[in-house]
């Protein structure tokens, strides 16, 4: 009677060890999903770092450039000169503009503030007007009802439109 105790205990002992073993290796599981997940997030992360960066370079940078040079120019036409020189400072203006909508639209694409203010449907309807001026072309969309968050469904929405957009570009060639 003894021996079956003693075995009904250490099947007791050894099958809690094996559940606490089981545990300890889908902690260990987990644990390194989220470190691959996070190193996902974080390169993510850096990409769009360099993408705003690129498009910061690319868009206001060389228009800010351009704006100081044209300005550099008239200065030192007045400077040099007695005469007014050809042109206005007026011409400067367009440039300006130029660099005030780059840094507005890089703004819109980081963060439409139209969300925050107006909420998803009208983030929806704004990102559509956007595509629908970009590629000529009408975009309908559906707003399914459940689970996701406003942020979710934006971000979905922009996705699948830029898919789209990239898609009709490839297909004009």
């Amino acid at each position: 009677m003894r021996i079956v105790e003693f075995f009904e205990s250490a099947s007791l002992v050894i099958g809690e060890a094996v559940h606490r073993f089981n545990l300890e290796d889908d902690l260990r599981e987990s644990e390194n999903r989220l470190r691959h997940l996070s190193s996902q997030l974080l390169a993510a992360q850096e990409n769009e770092r360099r993408r705003i960066a690129r498009e910061l370079h690319d868009s206001i940078g060389q228009s800010l450039a351009a704006t100081k040079f044209v300005l550099e120019k008239k200065v030192s036409q007045l400077n040099n000169s007695i005469a007014p020189p050809r042109g206005t400072l007026e011409e400067v203006i367009p440039m300006i503009q130029n660099a005030i909508e780059e840094s507005r639209r890089i703004s819109m694409d980081l963060w439409p503030s139209v969300l925050d203010d107006l909420g998803i449907l009208s983030a929806i309807s704004w990102f559509c007007r956007q595509f629908e001026a970009a590629y000529e072309r009408g975009a309908n969309y559906f707003l399914v009802k459940g689970s996701a968050t406003n942020e979710e469904i934006l971000g979905l929405v922009e996705s699948i439109l830029s898919d789209s957009g990239f898609n009709l570009q490839g297909s004009k060639r």
